[in-house]
C-alpha cells in the first residue's frame, strides 16, 4: 500500500471545483511555479527523478459520478473518484469497466487513465484507454479542453483521448473522464498448472493461444513469486476464464483435456493477490517484448539475483522485481534487440538519477512528444522533467 509521498514539494493544494483549479494553474503559470497532479498518489513513484515540485494537486475533491445511463452503457465521473468504487457502483447493474490496475482499491480513475494503468486483462479488453470515450482536462496555461464526449458513438474529428491517456499528466490535469461499459461475465474463474521450466510455460500459452479458447488473461509467477502468494514453489501459470457458466465449464475441462496438470486456483482471492504489484522489493522492471520473444527475455531478467518474475505470456509483459538496480542498460539493449522495451517502473529517488528511467529510443516519436509538451503546457509548468 503507498501510504507516503515518494516526491519532493513545497506546498499540497486541493481544489474543489474547476474554478479554483484553474485559477491556481494560472497562478502558478504566472509565477513559473511547477505543478504535479495526482489523486491517491500509488503511481508518484514512476517517471524520472525530479528533485522538487512547487505544488502538489492533489485531486480527490473531484469524486462525484457525474452522469451514468445503464442502459447506454456509458458512466462520466470525476477524475478524483476512487476506481474500485466505480466498480461497485457500476457492479450494482451488470456492469464494468473491463480493467484491472494496480493499486485499484486506492488509485483513482483519473490516475488510472493519466497512467493507463492496467494489468493482465489488458490481454482480453485491450488497455483502460480503449474504453475512455470522453475528457475534460485543465492545460498548463488554465484553458479548460475537452476531448471525444459522452457517448459510445464518437466518429467526428481525432481521438485525442488516446493522447491524454499515459500522458502522466504533463499535457494537462484530468477532471473528468466517460467511459463505455461492458457487462460484467456471468461466471469467473482461475484455472492454475505448474511447469518445471518457463519454456514448458511458453509451450502451454501457445497451444491456448493456438486453441479455440478465449481465456481473458493469463499470468506467469516465478518459482520465487509463487511461494510468495503461498503457492508451490514452481513455475505457475494462470490462467483467468470470463463468459457464461457453460462456457466457463467447457473451456476449464478443455484445459484438463488438452494440457495434464491444469486444475481450478484456490479462490479469486489469488487472482486478486496477483494483481497488487510487490512491494517486499525497491525496483521494478517492466519489459514488453513480441509474445514470440518472451522465453528469450525472461532468460535475460532471471539472471537479476533474487528477483522475481510476474509475466503476462499473452501481451509479451513482463515484471521484475528485485533488491537491487540491475545493469539496466544491458537488459533494455537485450529487449530493444527483440523488438521491445524496458522501463524503470519503481526505484529509490537516488537510484533513478543515474538511469535512464523510460529508456526512449526513437527521436522522431520523442521530439514530438516535446513538441506536443511545448503546445498544451508552453511554459512547462506540469509534471516537468517526469517523462522526458
Amino acid at each position: 500500500m503507498v501510504q507516503t509521498i515518494p516526491i519532493r514539494v513545497k506546498e499540497v493544494r486541493e481544489p474543489r471545483s474547476v474554478q479554483e483549479l484553474q485559477d491556481l494553474v494560472r497562478a502558478a503559470c504566472a509565477d513559473r511555479r511547477t505543478l504535479v497532479p495526482t489523486g491517491q498518489g500509488t503511481k508518484l513513484h514512476w517517471g524520472n527523478a525530479v528533485p522538487e515540485f512547487d505544488l502538489l494537486v492533489k485531486m480527490t475533491a473531484f469524486d462525484a459520478v457525474v452522469e451514468y445511463h445503464p442502459a447506454d452503457l456509458t458512466v462520466t465521473v470525476q477524475a478524483g473518484a476512487r476506481f474500485s468504487e466505480v466498480q461497485e457502483l457500476l457492479k450494482e447493474n451488470g456492469q464494468w469497466i473491463p480493467a484491472d490496475p494496480p493499486y485499484s482499491h486506492q488509485a483513482t480513475v483519473g490516475g488510472v487513465v493519466a497512467c493507463n494503468s492496467d494489468g493482465p486483462l489488458r490481454f482480453g479488453y485491450g488497455p483502460v484507454r480503449d474504453s475512455v470515450i470522453g475528457m475534460r482536462l485543465v492545460h498548463g496555461d488554465g484553458t479548460v479542453s475537452k476531448a471525444g464526449g459522452k457517448v459510445v458513438k464518437n466518429v467526428a474529428g481525432y481521438d485525442l483521448c488516446k493522447l491524454y491517456a499515459g500522458s502522466f499528466g504533463t499535457l494537462g490535469i484530468l477532471t473528468e473522464i466517460s467511459f463505455k461499459l461492458r457487462p460484467l461475465p456471468e461466471a469467473t474463474e482461475t484455472v492454475l498448472a505448474t511447469f518445471g521450466s518457463f519454456p514448458e510455460v511458453y509451450e502451454a500459452v501457445s497451444r491456448i493461444l493456438r486453441s479455440p479458447l478465449l481465456p481473458v488473461a493469463l499470468v506467469h509467477l516465478s518459482p520465487e513469486a509463487a511461494l510468495s502468494r503461498g503457492l508451490q514453489q514452481a513455475h505457475t501459470l494462470l490462467v483467468r476464464l470470463a463468459e457464461t457458466a457453460e462456457g466457463v465449464a467447457w473451456q476449464r475441462e478443455a484445459l484438463r483435456a488438452w494440457l495434464p496438470g491444469f486444475d481450478l486456483a484456490p479462490g479469486d482471492d489469488l487472482w486478486e493477490r496477483c494483481m497488487e504489484r510487490d512491494e517486499r522489493f525497491p525496483v521494478t522492471l517492466r519489459a514488453s517484448v513480441p509474445v514470440k520473444e518472451l522465453a528469450a527475455l525472461y532468460a535475460e531478467l532471471e539472471q537479476i539475483a533474487e528477483s522475481e518474475i510476474v509475466s503476462h505470456p499473452g501481451t509479451g509483459r513482463i515484471y521484475a522485481h528485485a533488491p537491487a538496480l540491475p545493469e539496466v542498460r544491458e537488459l533494455r539493449g537485450a529487449a530493444q534487440r527483440m523488438g521491445g522495451s524496458l522501463m524503470v517502473e519503481r526505484a529509490p529517488e537516488g537510484w533513478k538519477r543515474n538511469v535512464d528511467v523510460w529508456g526512449f529510443s526513437n527521436a522522431a516519436e520523442l521530439e514530438l512528444m516535446r513538441t506536443l509538451k511545448a503546445r498544451l503546457d508552453p511554459h512547462h509548468i506540469l509534471n516537468p522533467g517526469r517523462l522526458f
